[in-house]
């Protein structure tokens, strides 16, 4: 039998896949402001405001994302989800708490199958550990979505400030 190579410092593992997707949902979220039409009201400029501070801590802050990513949650208490939901509007609360409880799981399934550093990276059971729970999570946001009468647009450039 031939030797066995050293082992690589960074592997493929299919949760970073779903991380990734959490990611990318969460820009969509927060790079976005609903139009309010019919009776819908418009997002308050302070919510406003919250929402671009936590988009700017989250997509250009490595330090910022950590430490907001990895916030544990309690069943009473989740600042994260708290953070998201006193920054969108408030159509947006259930997409809102839904990515809010995603993160959770990511963080749950990344310490469970870190637990065992002689099986990581084994890609089944990481998809067993969050097979129940994470893409049931995403349909319950586009469920929600297909119901609802929500425009939305790009979130406005603080008045006074140029893109570079």
């Amino acid at each position: 039998m031939g030797q066995m190579g050293s082992s690589l410092p960074f592997r493929y593992h299919p949760l970073n896949d779903w991380e990734s997707l959490f990611w990318v949902s969460l820009y969509m979220v927060l790079d976005r402001v609903v139009k309010p039409k019919g009776n819908q009201t418009q997002q308050p400029s302070d919510k406003l405001e919250k929402q671009r501070e936590l988009a700017r801590g989250l997509f250009y802050s490595y330090k910022e994302r950590s430490v907001k990513f990895s916030q544990l949650a309690t069943e009473e208490r989740d600042p994260f989800k708290q953070t998201l939901i006193n920054c969108l509007h408030d159509d947006l609360e259930l997409v809102a708490t839904v990515l809010g409880d995603i993160r959770v799981e990511l963080l749950n399934a990344y310490r469970e199958v870190e637990a065992n550093p002689d099986q990581h990276p084994d890609g089944a059971a990481s998809v067993d550990i969050i097979w129940e729970t994470i893409p049931s999570q995403y349909n319950k946001i586009c469920r929600f979505l297909d119901t609802q009468d929500i425009a939305v647009g790009r979130l406005p450039v603080r008045q006074g400030l140029k893109a570079t």
